[in-house]
């Protein structure tokens, strides 16, 4: 790095990896918890279950904020995209994926969640009739 425009984008692109890296950091810890679905054998522990895949949904909004500062960071890094930094390409690429929105954490948080909802449905209308 060897002007202050580079040092600049580089900044922002570490800024911006980081706060992905945390997104994916907490998505990895919510699918520790998540129930991806509810079998009827699952009901004795209906309650553990349940309280699962809270701490998951917890977990998952929990990364939203990083979402907003990637996008933050991302901004910033696109607009001195001229400055070339092939040390690290691929936060370059992770720059160019949020920019044209072929990576949308939001949306995938939003899908993670979605899914915990359906799950929780299907546990709140288990009861002992049909175990």
């Amino acid at each position: 790095i060897d002007t202050p425009a580079k040092w600049s984008r580089y900044r922002a692109l570490f800024r911006m990896h980081v706060s992905l890296e945390l997104i994916r950091l907490y998505r990895s810890f919510g699918a520790l918890y998540q129930k991806q679905t509810a079998f009827f054998y699952n009901y004795p522990w209906k309650r553990q279950n349940l309280e699962s895949l809270d701490t998951a949904e917890q977990l998952y909004r929990q990364a939203y904020p990083y979402w907003d500062q990637a996008l933050r960071h991302a901004f910033e890094a696109w607009s001195l995209r001229s400055q070339r930094l092939p040390e690290v390409q691929a936060w370059e690429t992770e720059n160019w994926r949020l920019m044209t929105e072929d990576l949308d954490y939001r949306k995938i948080l939003d899908a993670d969640l979605r899914k915990i909802e359906r799950t929780r449905r299907d546990f709140q209308a288990m009861g002992a009739g049909t175990y």
